[in-house]
């Protein structure tokens, strides 16, 4: 266990062997990050990778940047200097960042890691303290959003129904009806284009307005599924290549709806204002 004196300036460390006292210093007190051995008798110190204040020059180099104490002895250290050029650290209004993520502290293993903002990759000997460096790793690509993640307008219309009159829709108030709509804001790489379209589902026919068609037209059976208050919908595309979605088809799974039973009417021509409005007849 470490436990710092509340001046932060020092601390104590206790394990099965004993007990040591560690005069750490308010700055490392302050400023570190401490990672404590499975024994008890070693921890390493590392400067956070956004600690306070701004340091220049001399003063800067000379800055703690790791410690590795074995019981109260000091076994290695580094200055902040010595593991990064101080002019590349990012200030922001209150702190200094110089770490890229977080440390990788294996004590297993024997060693721990760091990156630091101009991308080099410091590794440290946790029973030496010795340190290599050399480039880092390149930072693997973003993986593409699940679609399944993505939280894409689902609306269900109750009092509604609809009819495509050549590339109109006409939407008209109908009890018991129910429609379902769907936006999605996307870009099809394959045209290289913003995609923009609103679908619409009445449970026996599927219509879907293009943006850049400017017209309403009807899609093979495509109907969404409500099951546990989530809506499940697959929409066949062909010839489309939708970023955040595979093989020519919007698939949809557990996303939740809005549910609109009051003014079913006002709620659609809001829906619509921003796509389809322009080629929608509905009622007053």
């Amino acid at each position: 266990m470490l436990t710092l004196t509340k001046d932060l300036a020092s601390g104590e460390l206790s394990g099965p062997a004993g007990r040591w006292r560690l005069p750490l210093g308010k700055d490392r007190g302050e400023n570190g990050a401490f990672y404590l051995a499975p024994g008890g008798d070693r921890v390493l110190f590392l400067r956070k990778g956004a600690f306070s204040g701004h340091h220049t020059g001399a003063a800067a180099k000379a800055l703690a940047g790791m410690a590795l104490y074995r019981r109260d002895e000091l076994a290695a250290a580094k200055t902040y200097g010595e593991l990064i050029s101080p002019e590349a650290g990012r200030e922001t209004v209150s702190h200094t960042q110089w770490l890229d993520g977080e440390p990788r502290v294996d004590w297993a293993a024997g060693t721990a890691a760091v990156t630091t903002v101009d991308r080099r990759e410091l590794r440290f000997d946790l029973a030496t303290g010795a340190m290599s460096s050399g480039p880092a790793p390149e930072k693997a690509p973003a993986p593409p959003p699940d679609p399944a993640t993505i939280q894409w307008p689902v609306w269900i219309f109750h009092g509604l129904t609809a009819q495509r009159d050549g590339g109109r829709l006409r939407v008209a108030p109908a009890k018991g009806g129910t429609l379902t709509a769907l936006v999605v804001l996307s870009y099809d790489r394959k045209a290289a284009a913003p995609f923009q379209a609103v679908f619409v589902d009445t449970g026996k026919e599927t219509f879907a307005f293009d943006k850049g068609t400017g017209a309403w037209a009807a899609l093979p059976s495509a109907h969404p599924k409500l099951k546990d208050g989530k809506v499940a919908w697959t929409i066949p595309l062909p010839g489309r290549d939708l970023a955040n979605f595979a093989g020519g088809k919007i698939a949809l799974s557990g996303q939740t709806p809005t549910v609109i039973e009051r003014e079913p009417v006002a709620a659609m021509k809001m829906l619509l204002a921003p796509a389809g409005l322009e080629a929608t007849a509905l009622p007053d």
